[in-house]
Formats: structure tokens, sequence, C-alpha cells
């Protein structure tokens, strides 16, 4: 029922979006976000791969002792996942923390992104939400991390003095999951 609340209130907004401006245009996207945010980066024991990410998070060391992790020759984990799960246990955080971050990271870049290609950002929040939001940040949040890393990188990738900005984000982006590494 929430899912569906949330695709009206994001049909909604995306329809308003056409007929406001300024002040409410900017606190329905706010609205939006935060939704986005909550609801992704709040939930629990929900999503494709919850178990697998949980489990990951428990063998993953803390900061401190992050180099004697000898659990790491066996499997390749990507380093910003690690780090950031390695923070997150070192600060007395949960799972739930690193899901929160991911999720804040990915919608930011999403608003980022799609403010460079659209003036309707509730619109295209609203397609986002429909195509890839449970694909993506419910069920593979890495990825989607990486996905939307290369997605605010595109626009570099047309002007040759801009291209290393293009590959600082794909970089990073492979940092998050490798998968950026055909964006090369």
């Amino acid at each position: 029922m929430t899912y569906i609340i949330v695709f009206i209130v994001l049909l909604l907004f995306s329809v308003a979006e056409h007929q406001v401006s300024g002040g409410w245009r900017r606190a329905m996207q706010a609205v939006a976000y935060v939704l986005l945010v909550v609801i992704a980066g709040l939930r629990y024991e929900t999503g494709g791969d919850w178990d697998v990410y949980t489990r990951l998070f428990e063998r993953i060391p803390s900061l401190a002792n992050i180099h004697d992790a000898g659990v790491f020759e066996q499997e390749y984990i990507e380093p910003a996942f690690l780090w950031l799960c390695a923070t997150v246990k070192a600060l007395g955080g949960t799972i739930q923390g690193v899901f929160l971050i991911i999720t804040w990271v990915n919608i930011t870049l999403l608003v980022i992104g799609l403010r460079r290609y659209t003036p309707y950002l509730l619109t295209g929040m609203l397609v986002y939400y429909c195509l890839f939001y449970f694909a993506l940040d419910m069920m593979s949040p890495r990825q989607s991390t990486s996905v939307l890393l290369a997605f605010v990188a595109l626009p570099y990738a047309e002007q040759w003095k801009d291209i290393w900005k293009y590959a600082l984000l794909i970089a990073l982006a492979a940092m998050c999951h490798r998968m950026a590494l055909v964006m090369i």
C-alpha cells in the first residue's frame, strides 16, 4: 500500500509541476526526494538481496580492523561498499545505516542528473520510480549508485576537455560496482 501511495503522490506532483512554480514546486521536489530516500533507505527485510547485504555487512570488519580481513581473499567486494560498511560499523551503525546512506547518495545523483536533462524534475522522478526504483534502489543499491554516477558522468563524455571528469566519475562508479567498467 505504501508504494501505491508514493506512486500517487509522485503522479500528482508531476502533474502539478506543470502548473506551479517557485516555492510550491521546490516544496513538492523536497517531499518527493525525502519520500524516495526514506522508502528505500529505511526498508527492513525488503528487497531481493536484503539477506545477502546483511550477511556481507556482518562479515566486514570495523574500520580499525579493515586490513585484517582475510575473508576478502575469497570473494570480491567493491572498495566503496567495503569502506562504507566498515565506517558505518565503526560508528556503531547497522546495515540500515548503510542502506540509508546509499539511497541518499543515489537519489541525490538522480536529482543532479535529471536537472541536467529536463526542467521537469518530478516527472523524471516519477518515471524513475516506475521503471528503475524497485529494481535498483530496493534490490541492487550498489549497482544503482554505479548507474547513477554514470548517468551524471555522461555530459562530460561529450567534450574532450571534460573527459577527465567523465573518467573520474566512471572510476568512482567502478568502486561501487564493477559493471561501470563497461562505460570506459
